[in-house]
């Protein structure tokens, strides 16, 4: 896996992390946490999918929310597990309390 092609893997990864997690489930929140640009959050969590990551939409298209409904055949313990790493290498704004 090259280095940009594992990058956005686990930007996808975190930002199904903190979907499921309740950290962040709208996009406003996801780039505040995350610091990542609109655009890139977006695509993110649509492509979310071709992981077999299953994303609900809920709300209009100014007031959407996202909630997790399957993380698929990925183990969302340990992406939780390793969070630090996750977000180290997405090369994402840290966590508070994580």
């Amino acid at each position: 896996m090259n280095s940009r092609t594992k990058e956005a893997y686990f930007k996808r990864m975190y930002i199904a992390y903190l979907i499921s997690s309740g950290r962040a489930d709208t996009q406003a929140k996801i780039i505040e946490v995350t610091g990542l640009g609109q655009r890139t959050v977006y695509t993110c969590i649509e492509s979310l999918a071709d992981y077999g990551i299953e994303i609900v939409k809920q709300g209009t298209a100014r007031n959407q929310s996202y909630s997790l409904i399957s993380w698929g055949l990925t183990d969302p313990k340990q992406i939780a597990f390793q969070i630090d790493d996750v977000i180290n290498c997405a090369g994402c704004t840290a966590l508070e309390n994580t």
